[in-house]
């Protein structure tokens, strides 16, 4: 195991039950060219996570643990991925254990604390959001805005260029949750924007049901 690992899994939000899963699960069986880990098996890593004091039994326990390796660059995919959904089988890529280019390397390995300038990378960010299903690919200046005032107002917090994307993309996400905005609908394997729906209440179809079909006074 490399610095570059060991500083991104001593991160205070990795907790230690994912930094066993890296250490144990994922990283003794990777690839060495490619960083591509042995595929996935629940059954596996759930044994190996429980002990006296903790029983880890449910895939999506172990769904969590990878989505905090994800959100802290040590883990990445090529393809989209849905921590909410059954990853058996699945192969992740483990991106500070493989050999890398000077880009690859600066934008994994050096830290820094989000300064006011800061503008997401397009084809990263773009990566970033395909491997996360967030299919509404833009932001505007208010929604940048409001993520780098939150993360200046804590400069202690020093993360890769690549980890700073992961945090807007997941930033993007979680807000447009929360205000019920829902950028995606699913059709077969398809995702394509939803449009909003209208949703009438009681009180409003028994007045439409009242009136439908009477004169309204008007020539």
């Amino acid at each position: 195991m490399n610095q570059q690992e060991i500083d991104a899994l001593s991160q205070t939000q990795v907790s230690n039950l994912a930094r066993v899963l890296y250490c144990l699960g994922l990283r003794p069986h990777i690839d060495a060219m490619t960083g591509y880990t042995c595929a996935l098996n629940y059954k596996h890593l759930t044994t190996l996570l429980t002990d006296k004091h903790q029983v880890v039994e449910l895939g999506r326990d172990i769904n969590l643990l990878l989505e905090e390796l994800f959100e802290a660059g040590l883990i990445s995919s090529k393809d989209s991925v849905d921590f909410s959904d059954s990853l058996s089988g699945k192969r992740f890529v483990l991106p500070l254990a493989i050999v890398q280019t000077d880009v690859e390397r600066d934008i994994h390995s050096q830290t820094f604390a989000l300064h006011q300038d800061w503008v997401p990378r397009t084809e990263t960010f773009s990566e970033i959001c395909q491997l996360v299903g967030l299919i509404k690919k833009d932001f505007d200046k208010n929604e940048l805005g409001e993520f780098i005032a939150y993360w200046r107002g804590r400069p202690h917090n020093q993360f890769s260029e690549y980890q700073w994307h992961q945090k807007f993309v997941s930033h993007l996400k979680n807000n447009r949750k929360v205000l019920g905005y829902n950028a995606t609908q699913s059709i077969g394997y398809q995702q394509i924007d939803k449009q909003p729906e209208v949703v009438l209440s009681d009180s409003a179809k028994e007045l439409i049901e009242k009136y439908h079909g009477k004169p309204t006074g008007k020539d």
